[in-house]
């Protein structure tokens, strides 16, 4: 990703039926894990950066984006439909944060069903105040940049 310069963003994507989501809702993440090879795990630090936290489960809009960048995040909110779950993949950086309260608020108005990082995002309270389930590596009260390049609904890791 470090080579690649510019956007890409694609704005639509296939979507499952939502009964087909909605069967997901009732299964446990290992299991899923276990019938999948053991692939497509997400890494053991992410966790639930406030308790009590609800369990997510949508359509993944990815973000994949500059360490501690969040404009293709804000994007992403744009791009996203209700029950989307917003996937941001921060290459486990935690120098800055690629999600914040602001963007909490913003996503829990359009009906976004929340956020997964393998980076760190800041303003908890913003975003416990907005019912919006997030999940990361940590918290930081760094602020992220906003310089850009990077590529939105491709696969990310």
């Amino acid at each position: 990703m470090a080579k690649e310069t510019g956007f890409k963003i694609y704005t639509s994507i296939e979507r499952p039926a939502k009964e087909i989501v909605d069967q997901y809702r009732g299964f446990v993440a290992a299991n899923i894990s276990d019938s999948m090879g053991r692939l497509h795990t997400m890494d053991y630090r992410i966790n639930p950066v406030y308790k009590p936290m609800r369990k997510l489960c949508g359509t993944a809009i990815t973000v994949q984006a500059r360490p501690g960048d969040n404009l293709l995040s804000l994007k992403a909110i744009e791009v996203a439909q209700p029950g989307d779950v917003i996937v941001i993949a921060a290459q486990g950086d935690t120098s800055l944060s690629v999600w914040g309260g602001f963007m909490s608020m913003m996503a829990a108005k359009k009906g976004v069903a929340g956020v997964v990082t393998d980076g760190v995002i800041r303003d908890v309270e913003q975003s416990r105040e907005a019912d919006l389930p997030i999940y990361a590596v940590g918290v930081t009260p760094a602020a992220p940049t906003k310089e850009g390049t990077g590529q939105i609904n491709t696969s990310i890791s």
